[in-house]
């Protein structure tokens, strides 16, 4: 199970999204906004608590 796995759908799908994990264009935030229904400021948002909880879940994995 890969760290992107044990995010929620919607963070998992903004980071994908935005730094084009399965290929193709990043995804700007305002684009993704659009395709969740969310501001882009929203999104950014997500984007860093997505962030976040990939670092939390690193250091929890490294720390074993």
């Amino acid at each position: 199970v890969s760290m992107l796995d044990r995010l929620d759908p919607v963070y998992r799908r903004i980071v994908v999204g935005h730094f084009a994990l399965e290929g193709g264009e990043p995804k700007s935030m305002l684009g993704m906004g659009k395709e969740l229904g969310i501001s882009r400021e929203r999104c950014r948002q997500r984007l860093a608590g997505a962030m976040q909880q990939l670092r939390d879940l690193s250091e929890m994995c490294s720390s074993l």
